[in-house]
């Protein structure tokens, strides 16, 4: 898989389910930094062979050189468009950056990197949402290896105006998260899936009721009268599953001359109201759960 295809991946994990919650929101412009190794070269690389060494410019390097590499990525609704921006990475003080290399990033980027005790730049122009850096650096830490905290091995620092500090994710817990992010994703788009059902509803979803009794009429009586059909029709037209959902009922209409199963007049069926099936209250949620959880699954 293509580097652009990765960064848009990790965006994705990072920054989806948000987007999804603050979709009304104004998307502010961010740099979001994507860390995907620290790696100490002499304890993680080598300790299993003796034997073995690696030298930086022709001395070998100690316990206490590490190997750092990630992504710095723009994302939000603006580009960074001032000609000479720049993000500082710092290492504690006493450390040093021993090198530092671009060595990926967007099409057309103009980028400049260097390396001055315990700082490192990286000096870009026109930066757009979406476009990255990946940079690889190796430096060294002044302290007992026992004693470094990996997870603060690392400070960002910039001055572009209107832009956030930089947000710093590891990909490996992206890559552990991944369950995670699915259930989310569910769960965000879950409402969007029963809105839409429960909105549309149709004559099997709402029966009728003597409104002066508050008995539910029977099938026979809807079928064989034509104004009760009829405004059976008239209410599927005029309310949705939400307003039977909030509002329990629709008004009274009046009706008369409604006859029964023997032809007789039901003289006291002089008003009808209409109301979700007690089926479609009760169950409607857990259908359209199973139905996500179907949709979900074979995509």
């Amino acid at each position: 898989m293509s580097t652009e295809g990765i960064v848009t991946i990790l965006l994705t994990l990072i920054l989806g389910i948000p987007s999804i919650i603050t979709i009304f929101r104004l998307r502010r412009t961010r740099i979001v930094y994507l860390e995907k190794h620290i790696i100490n070269l002499n304890d993680d690389l080598l300790k299993n062979f003796n034997q073995l060494s690696i030298k930086y410019k022709g001395i070998e390097i100690q316990e206490n050189v590490f190997f750092v590499s990630g992504f710095l990525v723009c994302q939000g609704d603006k580009d960074i468009s001032d000609d000479n921006n720049y993000v500082e990475i710092y290492i504690p003080n006493n450390s040093k950056w021993l090198d530092l290399k671009i060595v990926s990033n967007s099409k057309g980027m103009q980028i400049k990197e260097s390396v001055f005790k315990n700082k490192a730049n990286i000096n870009f122009d026109l930066f757009k949402n979406k476009e990255y850096i990946e940079y690889e650096g190796i430096l060294e830490i002044n302290s007992k290896v026992e004693n470094i905290d990996t997870k603060a091995l690392l400070e960002f620092h910039h001055r572009i105006p209107n832009i956030p500090s930089i947000s710093k994710f590891k990909i490996e817990n992206l890559k552990t998260s991944l369950s995670t992010l699915l259930l989310s994703s569910f769960i965000a788009f879950f409402p969007l899936f029963f809105a839409y059902d429960y909105y549309k509803i149709d004559n099997s979803d709402v029966k009728a009721y003597n409104a002066i009794k508050n008995t539910r009429i029977d099938s026979f009586t809807m079928n064989e009268n034509k104004q009760l059909s009829d405004l059976l029709d008239k209410t599927i037209n005029e309310y949705s599953g939400f307003s039977f959902l909030f509002e329990g009922k629709s008004q009274a209409y009046p009706v008369n001359g409604v006859k029964d199963f023997r032809g007789k007049e039901k003289i006291d069926l002089t008003s009808v109201y209409f109301k979700m099936d007690e089926w479609g209250i009760k169950d409607y949620i857990s259908t359209i759960f199973r139905e996500c959880s179907i949709k979900c699954v074979i995509g």
